[in-house]
């Protein structure tokens, strides 16, 4: 079998789907902020998935501006028996962003059919679903230069370091899950979930959890956190 892609709920490259040539297969980065924003981008549940070294993600995910279908295959050896031809490349700060409500994969655990189902009887600190932390995220009490990215299954808290004349590079982020499962990560490391001082599980819980481990999260990329906490490497 060839290249297939990644994304869950893609069946690009399966044998069971007609192959189509204008859709190309790219393989993940390795430069570690670009792998850190393709693991962002990409809707896959939990935490613990890293890419292997052929995993793919297929044309179809990203948007057209983005790949270079015209670019020039310059590989001397391939040339040498087959002349200059033409393969599809991805521009260099280029993210996966084309999620069709097809392919997400469904949250593992069924939430409440309301946001007055999740409110009904909560703390006022507790969060019980997603829909909850969509509608209140600006109760979180951020940390300076934290930003908010909300899409329709995850929330991603990010802060990002600018340095002049230099690509930006993610500083540290904190991703929630639709079925409100998180993931951490500082610079080119992810952080065990076991680690958040938050500490109830795989899952968000409160407001204020998610203010802790954001703080928690600034501590560890400024030095004032151990820095054996980061024990999973990407790339």
């Amino acid at each position: 079998m060839g290249r297939t892609c990644v994304v869950p709920g893609c069946k690009s490259g399966y044998r069971s789907q007609p192959k189509d040539p204008s859709v190309s297969f790219h393989r993940f980065p390795r430069e570690p902020d670009q792998l850190a924003r393709w693991l962002v981008a990409i809707p896959r549940q939990g935490g613990s998935w890293r890419p292997g070294p052929e995993a793919s993600v297929c044309s179809l995910h990203f948007l057209p501006e983005d790949v270079e279908k015209e670019r020039t295959d310059r590989h001397r050896w391939r040339n040498r028996s087959k002349g200059e031809r033409r393969r599809a490349g991805l521009k260099p700060h280029a993210v996966p962003t084309v999620f069709p409500a097809a392919l997400r994969t469904p949250a593992r655990k069924a939430v409440p059919a309301t946001l007055a189902d999740c409110e009904s009887g909560a703390e006022v600190d507790e969060i019980r679903c997603f829909e909850q932390l969509e509608a209140n995220v600006e109760d979180v009490a951020l940390p300076a230069g934290v930003e908010v990215l909300s899409r329709r299954d995850s929330v991603l808290f990010v802060s990002f370091l600018e340095r002049q004349g230099l690509p930006l590079e993610v500083r540290f982020y904190l991703k929630v899950e639709a079925d409100l499962q998180f993931q951490m990560a500082v610079h080119s490391a992810i952080v065990p979930n076991k680690r958040a001082p938050a500490g109830r599980g795989d899952k968000i819980r409160s407001f204020s959890g998610i203010s802790n481990i954001l703080t928690f999260l600034e501590g560890l990329a400024d030095g004032q956190v151990q820095k054996d906490l980061m024990i999973v490497k990407w790339g």
